[in-house]
């Protein structure tokens, strides 16, 4: 049946990867819209969807010479998932590219101008998962503006699949309507075609006609001039109109720098980290306002970056900035809201204050911009539960704080050193337990004492919470308590950079990779900067067995923390799922002797050298210093394919309570083949997966 409208193929084109279609969620999109549209429209629309995988539209080059007429439609609708966006693919350039450039080509255009006035793309894109930071700046550079799409996502603690007509709204974080949905992409499609059915008539012109002519017509200058004006108030109200709808979107993100200290004796640095960081946590409880968190954007402290740099390494519209002053028993706060994108402000205001009146100032600040960002500050956010510190204390602590964000061994020791001192001064806070207890943690010891302290003084503190996670998984294998307790960190505090680092680390743990991902992807976009959310999403891809995912991901957390720990372990897992042996053994010449050994050891053994693969393993078990060593063996001898073995030092590293085993062994790649072996199912049974 052909196309409503003269030269096209179909009406409508839908555009899909078949990996979305595994459990045919799309066959099914498809055959209720095909409903809807009959319910909506009194003509019959055709629908181009590819039913059959070997029509031609498979993950492949080869294009076939009927799609370009296919492709000749109305509307394109492209089902947007975590695949979609894939340069290499078939969909992306064959039918999504290609369907741009025609659109701007033939005589409709990209664009429909609807009845109403409106302006409608004819790409109605169809969102299915929430995507990648990269993947959605892909879409958006394509598209030229905005992705505006039509979401079907179901949206849970750790989920991000595609809405299902059976699910329940109520338990849906986006509490949307499978039905509803459909509806509206239905109405979208109708409001096109019944625009490029029937286009807007124009005025007639007067020309020829017997109407007599008014004084105004005798002047054409004059009314023409009339005319223009108006057009352009016209344009001018239309522009001021979508302009302050993109900034209410586009303002609702915020990032907030450490406070300047302009003191005379500029010792208040503390208090300018502690404002800034009690101003994140406040702001953070909207349910409206994207946040960054502290350790991104205190990268920027000391340097005199430009706000509009800043603005698009953090991905933030406006940026809130200040600076503290202490003179006598005064202290003296000025807040100031910029714009990024022009450097505009947008609120300013200076507080003199006591000390005791800190928390004050904070949620004045705070509410003061959720009225910039026409957001709604939850009534949580603010500081009803005023901590009093000992003023040495706090300064203690901010600067451990400073340190262990940094990451590496030497900082880490560093911030212990400061936490211990805080707690010297005033050990009434469960957050700077909580930090302690995490330094030690770091380095594979347990400190049961410090969490059970810091959830004593307050059993609801994100960082008591995460800190407690952290020692169930590590030290006391309980994977089911850590789980259960990093959901409740996560429905207490869902945009914590820190309760999202470690809702992913707790997945991965609990051999469920793809809800990690998602908790991964969350922590970026809360804190861009941070490398550790960039190092547990490469795990999780790596366990999930997308090893060129993963290396993408490691090669930006080389591009955010290049001497970051673990990074050549990252890539050498992710080469040796690859078989890239070659680039195993260059990155590990860069290597302390007992790693270079370890992988040595594995790549003879891959490659039947056995006699190269004994030589390594003792030089691995004469040098090796680290906590896992007989898990680091159980991974030579399975990829030796010695499994009884492999097995043996599983057991031993049970016993031992080694961290890597806990982290790991439910769904590490290079365990595979020991998947069925009794000793190794009993093993996994032990960790109540």
């Amino acid at each position: 049946m052909p196309s409503l409208l003269p030269g096209l193929e179909y009406d409508i084109f839908i555009s899909y990867r078949h990996n979305d279609n595994l459990d045919g969620w799309v066959t099914d999109f498809v055959q209720n819209l095909e409903k809807e549209l009959r319910s909506t429209l009194k003509d019959t629309v055709t629908i181009y969807f590819d039913r059959n995988p070997h029509d031609g539209l498979l993950e492949t080059h080869s294009v076939d010479k009927t799609l370009e007429g296919k492709l000749k439609c109305l509307i394109f609708l492209p089902i947007i998932s975590q695949t979609y966006c894939d340069t290499k693919s078939f969909a992306w350039q064959h039918e999504f590219v290609s369907f741009n450039k025609l659109a701007k080509e033939d005589q409709f255009g990209r664009y429909i101008k609807l009845s109403n006035g409106n302006v409608a793309s004819r790409i109605l894109p169809i969102k299915i998962h929430d995507l990648d930071v990269e993947d959605k700046s892909l879409l958006e550079s394509e598209m030229g503006g905005v992705l505006r799409a039509i979401e079907f996502i179901y949206k849970e603690a750790g989920v991000n699949r595609p809405l299902k007509a059976t699910d329940d709204r109520s338990l849906n974080q986006n509490k949307i309507d499978y039905r509803n949905q459909v509806n509206k992409v239905a109405n979208a499609i109708k409001e096109m075609i019944s625009a490029v059915k029937n286009p807007t008539q124009t005025t007639p012109s007067r020309t020829g006609n017997r109407q007599p002519v008014t004084g105004n017509d005798q002047n054409p200058s004059r009314k023409k001039a009339f005319i223009v004006s108006l057009v352009v108030l016209f344009i001018a109200v239309i522009g001021y109109f979508f302009y302050q709808q993109r900034t209410t979107t586009l303002d609702k993100s915020i990032a907030v720098l450490s406070f300047a200290d302009m003191s005379p004796n500029h010792d208040q640095e503390y208090f300018g980290d502690g404002i800034a960081e009690e101003i994140i946590n406040v702001l953070a409880q909207s349910g409206d306002i994207k946040v960054i968190a502290r350790s991104s954007s205190f990268q920027f402290k000391g340097k005199n970056e430009d706000l509009r740099t800043i603005g698009k390494m953090l991905d933030v519209a406006t940026i809130l900035e200040g600076s503290v002053r202490k003179s006598d028993n005064l202290i003296r706060v000025t807040a100031q809201l910029i714009r990024t994108e022009d450097g505009a402000h947008l609120w300013s205001k200076t507080f003199d204050r006591k000390p005791a009146d800190i928390f004050s100032i904070q949620d004045e600040i705070a509410t003061a911009i959720s009225a910039a960002l026409k957001a709604t500050l939850s009534p949580n956010g603010t500081s009803d539960k005023k901590e009093i510190w000992n003023e040495e204390a706090r300064k203690l602590y901010q600067t451990g704080r400073f340190y262990f964000e940094r990451s590496s061994k030497g900082d880490n020791l560093r911030a212990r050193d400061f936490f211990k001192q805080s707690l010297d001064k005033d050990s009434a806070h469960a957050t700077v337990w909580a930090y302690y207890a995490a330094t030690y943690s770091s380095d594979g010891v347990s400190l049961e004492g410090f969490n059970r302290k810091a959830l004593q003084i307050d059993s609801l503190n994100s960082d008591a919470l995460v800190s407690e996670t952290i020692f169930n998984i590590r030290f006391r294998f309980d994977h089911q308590s850590a789980k259960k307790l990093i959901d409740k960190a996560y429905r207490l505090y869902p945009k914590d950079a820190r309760v999202l680092r470690n809702a992913c680390h707790t997945y991965n743990a609990f051999g469920l990779p793809d809800q990690a991902m998602v908790f991964g992807k969350m922590a970026i976009t809360v804190d861009p900067l941070q490398a550790w959310a960039y190092y547990l999403l490469a795990d999780a891809y790596y366990l999930r067995h997308q090893y060129d995912s993963s290396k993408m991901i490691v090669r930006k957390l080389q591009a955010v923390s290049p001497n970051q720990v673990g990074v050549q372990t990252l890539f050498i897992f992710n080469y040796l799922m690859l078989k890239q042996y070659d680039s195993v053994l260059f990155v590990t010449d860069q290597l302390p002797v007992d790693s270079k050994a370890f992988y040595g050891s594995i790549v003879s053994a891959i490659n039947g050298d056995r006699k190269t693969s004994d030589e390594k393993i003792e030089v691995f078990k004469r040098t090796a210093t680290d906590y896992a060593i007989n898990y680091s063996l159980a991974l030579i001898y399975c990829c030796r394919k010695e499994y009884d073995l492999a097995v043996d030092y599983l057991e031993k590293s049970y016993a031992a309570r080694e961290k890597d085993l806990s982290s790991y062994i439910k769904v590490e790649p290079l365990l595979d083949p020991l998947r069925n072996h009794p000793r190794f199912i009993a093993i996994i049974k032990k960790f109540d997966l």
